[in-house]
C-alpha cells in the first residue's frame, strides 16, 4: 500500500465528509464513527488504517468544531423612539473574532513537531442514558507550561498566529471619568452644634452641665459555701488516711460508748490498735485518752484490764523519756503516794 502524508490524509478526509452521501447521512443523524470514516479514507487513498488513524480522528474533530452554529447577532432596535417608563440599561454586544484557522492539518503536524502533549478523554455518559457517548475531548499542553488548551484555534491564537486568517477584535478603551472639583464650604454654611448634656460645645468648656456618673452595680455576693460535715469518730479511728492525733482523739470519743455497751471485743481491738500506733506526747496531751484508758484497768474483762495496764505503762515510759534529764531533784515534783500514811497511835 502507498504511503501518504498527513496533509493529504486530512484533505481527503474533509472531502469525504463534504461529498460522500453515506458519510454525510451518518454524520447528520449522529451515527458516524471514526472507524467508519477511517475505512472510507483508507479505501480512497489505498493506505493502511493504522497509518492514518490519528490524522482522520483529529480532522473529524476539527470539522465538528467548524460545523458548530455561531452566535446570532441581536436584532437591531426599531427606528421609532418611544418614551420608556424607566431607563433601561443597554446590553453590551460581544465583539466577534474574525480570525479562523487556515490549515488545521498543518497546525496538527506542527504540534507534533514541537512535542505538544495531547490527551484524549471520552465524555462521560449521562445518567440513565442507554448508549455511551461517542464524543472525545482533546486537551493540549505545551512543554514547559501548565495551562491546558481545548481547541486548535485557541492554540493558534496564543502561539501560532501564522495559521490564522483575519484580525482579532480591537479592545475598547474605557473613557476616563472626569473628577468633579468640590467647592469649598463657607464658614456660615457649617451647621451649628446643638448643646447636649455632658458634651463640650464650641462656645467653651463647661457650657453644658456634666451628667452625674453612673454607679456601677455590684454583682450579688454568692452564698458562703457549706462546710462538709466531719466524718464520725468511728470512721476516723479505722481510717488509714487520718493522722495519728486525729485517730487518738476519735478513740477517746469511741471508747466510753463501747464501755457503756460492754462491747469488750471492740475495746480489745482498739487498745491493740493504740498500742501499735506511734503516739507522741503531743497526741496524748491533745485529749483525755490517758484517763480514758486508765479507767479500763478496772473493767469487768480481764483481757481489757491487762491491755489497758500495758498501754498505760508504755505511755508513762514515753512521757518520762521525753522529759529533760537535767531537771534538779528539788524542782521535780514528789511522786504521789499509793496509799495514805498511817496515823500514829495515841500515846498510852
Amino acid at each position: 500500500m502507498a504511503e501518504v502524508d498527513d496533509a493529504t490524509v486530512a484533505a481527503r478526509t474533509k472531502e469525504i465528509l463534504e461529498t460522500d452521501e453515506a458519510i454525510k447521512t451518518q454524520y447528520g443523524d449522529g451515527s458516524l464513527t471514526v472507524k467508519t470514516l477511517r475505512k472510507a479514507v483508507a479505501a480512497a487513498l489505498n493506505a493502511e488504517e493504522s497509518a492514518i488513524k490519528k490524522v482522520v480522528k483529529s480532522t473529524l474533530l476539527a470539522y465538528m468544531d467548524e460545523q458548530e452554529p455561531q452566535e446570532e447577532e441581536e436584532p437591531a432596535a426599531d427606528d421609532e423612539e418611544e418614551a420608556p417608563e424607566a431607563p433601561k440599561k443597554e446590553k453590551k454586544k460581544k465583539a466577534k473574532r474574525t480570525d479562523r484557522l487556515t490549515d488545521k492539518a498543518a497546525l496538527d503536524a506542527k504540534l507534533k513537531e514541537d512535542n505538544w502533549q495531547i490527551t484524549e478523554k471520552p465524555r462521560p455518559t449521562k445518567e440513565g442514558g442507554g448508549k455511551p457517548s461517542r464524543h472525545v475531548d482533546k486537551y493540549y499542553k505545551k512543554p514547559g507550561e501548565s495551562k491546558q488548551y481545548r481547541s486548535l484555534l485557541e492554540i493558534a491564537r496564543a502561539h501560532y498566529p501564522e495559521f490564522l486568517t483575519g484580525e482579532p477584535p480591537a479592545k475598547k478603551e474605557k473613557p476616563q471619568k472626569e473628577k468633579k472639583e468640590r467647592a469649598p464650604r463657607s464658614a456660615s454654611s457649617k451647621p451649628e452644634k446643638k448643646l447636649e448634656l455632658g458634651k463640650i460645645t464650641k462656645a467653651g468648656k463647661g457650657a453644658a452641665s456634666k451628667a452625674p456618673p453612673k454607679r456601677k452595680e455590684r454583682p450579688p455576693t454568692p452564698p458562703p459555701a457549706k462546710k462538709p460535715k466531719p466524718p464520725p469518730p468511728e470512721q476516723v479511728v479505722n481510717s488509714a488516711w487520718a493522722s495519728v492525733p486525729e485517730r487518738v482523739i476519735a478513740a477517746d470519743k469511741v471508747l466510753p460508748k463501747l464501755v457503756t455497751e460492754k462491747n469488750w471485743d471492740e475495746i480489745k481491738k482498739m487498745l491493740k490498735m493504740l498500742g501499735r500506733m506511734d503516739v507522741d506526747v503531743d497526741a496524748l496531751t491533745s485529749c483525755g485518752i490517758g484517763r480514758t484508758v486508765n479507767k479500763l484497768k478496772k473493767a469487768e474483762s480481764d483481757d481489757v484490764q491487762t491491755l489497758a495496764k500495758a498501754l498505760v505503762k508504755k505511755w508513762k515510759d514515753l512521757v518520762a523519756a521525753q522529759e529533760p534529764a537535767d531537771v534538779p531533784a528539788e524542782a521535780a515534783p514528789a511522786p504521789a503516794a499509793d496509799a495514805p500514811a498511817a496515823e500514829e497511835a495515841p500515846a498510852a
